[in-house]
């Protein structure tokens, strides 16, 4: 469900109108995050770390408004909650598809549908776009375990920019700490630094 944004009452219209005239409307942080807690959740549960960091950014998602504005066809909307689209390496040959995962109201309703959705990934071929992985209450996720980076530079298309982008780096041990490198990005006009700060707090606990 969405709610349409009176623009002329909305209390974001004036930082709205004047982002949406930049080419690159996106704000951002990147910061390295202490994700101990949703590791050892992970951990004790035998779930996929990975994807209990998948369902934990649609619960912060969720419950911080300004990453569930969207813009269609020129206006705004709110969405009630968020789905998540992240980027699938195929194993079989290194090639990218998008795939798109549900808001389950439970983590291992969410894993078993995201496990299913990847299995149909790795036998397609190319992007895998379409409109089952247009969802406007998308928030675009992609993950390199690679590379604890220290900088991200992502392609945009005027159409990306009414979505988030997450980007988290590979996680690492400081101390007796675990940390990762967390890349958040929203449009400019729909929050402002304090929701970036806001959603990495979050990004350090379980959040559901």
């Amino acid at each position: 469900m969405k709610t349409k944004i009176d623009i002329q009452k909305w209390e974001r219209k004036e930082v709205y109108e004047y982002f949406s005239k930049f080419k690159y409307p996106m704000g951002g942080v990147l910061a390295d995050v202490d994700v101990t807690e949703v590791y050892d959740y992970a951990q004790s549960t035998g779930r996929s770390f990975y994807m209990t960091t998948l369902y934990n950014t649609l619960k912060i998602a969720d419950d911080i408004e300004n990453f569930r504005y969207r813009i269609e066809n020129g206006e705004v909307y709110l969405y009630d909650n968020t789905s998540i689209g992240p980027t699938y390496l195929r194993k079989r040959n290194k090639t990218l598809a998008f795939v798109w995962f549900n808001n389950n109201s439970d983590i291992d309703s969410f894993i078993k549908e995201a496990r299913k959705t990847e299995n149909q990934a790795e036998m397609s071929n190319g992007l895998n776009l379409g409109a089952d992985n247009m969802h406007g209450n998308l928030i675009c996720f992609s993950c390199v375990p690679w590379v604890n980076f220290t900088a991200v530079a992502e392609p945009f298309s005027p159409f990306d920019a009414s979505f988030p982008h997450i980007v988290t780096g590979k996680f690492y041990k400081s101390g007796n700490r675990i940390m990762m490198p967390v890349s958040v990005k929203i449009h400019h006009g729909f929050g402002d630094g304090y929701h970036l700060s806001l959603f990495l707090q979050k990004f350090s606990h379980i959040n559901w």
